[in-house]
């Protein structure tokens, strides 16, 4: 009798701790999530995360550099850079959440990739934390190409912008690299003096009055590029 008891007690207690895990609540939905990172002058980090049964599956890294291109790992110099991009993923994977180690002298880009994968697991999640619509902090965002591109960098708090800078992007004819573009020696230096106003006025529209702020008159191009740039940046710093 005393051993029936035992065993029925083992199944009781078996079958509390299955009912018990089948009835927890899960954090995430399942799904692909895409976030990107707060940006330096640097550029910032990309995460593409797959949610499967409540679990990353996989994540996917990439960087942006400043000008708003993808960084060319053929060609880049710094090889812990790469190595944190091909190592982390596995990580984020393993323990099934962002706060993971650091890959030692690529310690920007490690965090940059951390967070871009804490902020795809927050829009993943069934309930929550972040209630606004933006991420706080600064975000980029680049414009269409069109002899050249603008990009721009916006800075985020509880869904107000508090700053905004832009500037253009040109390629090198010779070399076919992308740099900012040399306003010092720019030919036409109303552009760069519409550099600040149009800062100024995008501050002030805040993120519903992009669409409507005012060009700054003969500087059409620029100014075209640096309101999309903007709008892209906000769509990047969107929580949901």
């Amino acid at each position: 009798m005393r051993k029936h008891t035992i065993v029925a007690a083992v199944l009781i207690m078996a079958l509390f701790v299955t009912l018990t895990g089948a009835c927890k609540p899960k954090v995430y939905t399942d799904g692909t999530y895409m976030a990107v990172s707060t940006a330096d002058d640097y550029g910032y980090g990309t995460a593409k995360v797959v949610i499967e049964k409540d679990k990353i599956k996989s994540v996917e890294l990439a960087e942006v550099l400043e000008t708003g291109v993808e960084k060319d790992w053929a060609t880049y110099p710094w090889a812990q850079a790469k190595q944190a991009k091909d190592e982390m993923p596995a990580q984020f994977v393993a323990k099934n959440d962002w706060n993971v180690d650091i890959v030692a002298e690529a310690t920007s880009s490690s965090n940059k990739y951390k967070e871009a994968v804490k902020f795809a697991l927050e829009k993943a999640k069934r309930k929550p934390t972040v209630t606004t619509t933006y991420f706080d902090g600064t975000f980029m965002g680049k414009s269409d190409e069109d002899h050249g591109w603008g990009v721009a960098w916006v800075t985020i708090q509880n869904d107000a912008i508090t700053a905004v800078k832009v500037t253009d992007i040109v390629t090198d004819e010779e070399t076919g690299v992308a740099e900012e573009k040399d306003w010092e020696n720019y030919s036409y230096q109303e552009a760069n003096e519409a550099r600040p106003v149009m800062e100024e006025r995008l501050v002030a529209a805040g993120p519903a009055g992009i669409a409507d702020v005012e060009i700054v008159a003969g500087v059409t191009g620029s100014s075209d590029k640096w309101k999309q740039a903007v709008t892209r940046a906000l769509d990047s710093a969107k929580v949901k």
